[in-house]
């Protein structure tokens, strides 16, 4: 009789381990999960948390970001070198679009141009060129 008690509380001590550990492993796992970091491969911009990428092509990519637009102005608008070069093309020019609300950045020359699109609906347009830049000194 003793062998059989000691099979049922080895058998307890079995299950009630297993259903600790099941319980402490699901909860570290939904705390383990942390949002990836979204970057451009096109420039060093480190885009806002829950940015989808929509599209790729040679020179172009298409972003979906999270929140407005102002929202993402505020976030990638301080990471941009507004003034400065950006990949060896100078800085061209800030604008909004008065009738679509759209906000361009530009950097380019001679040698070609770099421009970031956002759009009100959060879209964001990130593309390199060879086309000698317009509107650019």
């Amino acid at each position: 009789m003793s062998r059989f008690v000691a099979m049922v509380v080895a058998a307890l001590l079995v299950l009630v381990g297993c259903s600790s550990g099941e319980s402490s492993s699901s909860s570290s796992a939904s705390t383990s999960v942390a949002p990836s970091v979204v970057h451009s491969t096109l420039i060093d911009l480190q885009l806002p948390l829950g940015t989808k990428i929509s599209s790729h092509a040679d020179g172009v990519e298409i972003w979906k970001t999270p929140g407005s637009q102002a929202d993402t102005i505020a976030a990638i608008k301080p990471k941009l070198p507004i003034g400065k070069e950006l990949k060896g093309f100078p800085w061209c020019s800030e604008t909004t679009d008065a009738k679509t609300g759209a906000v361009q950045w530009r950097w380019g020359g001679p040698a070609g141009e770099i421009d970031l699109i956002l759009l009100t609906n959060g879209e964001l347009t990130i593309e390199q060129t060879t086309t000698p830049a317009t509107g650019c000194s």
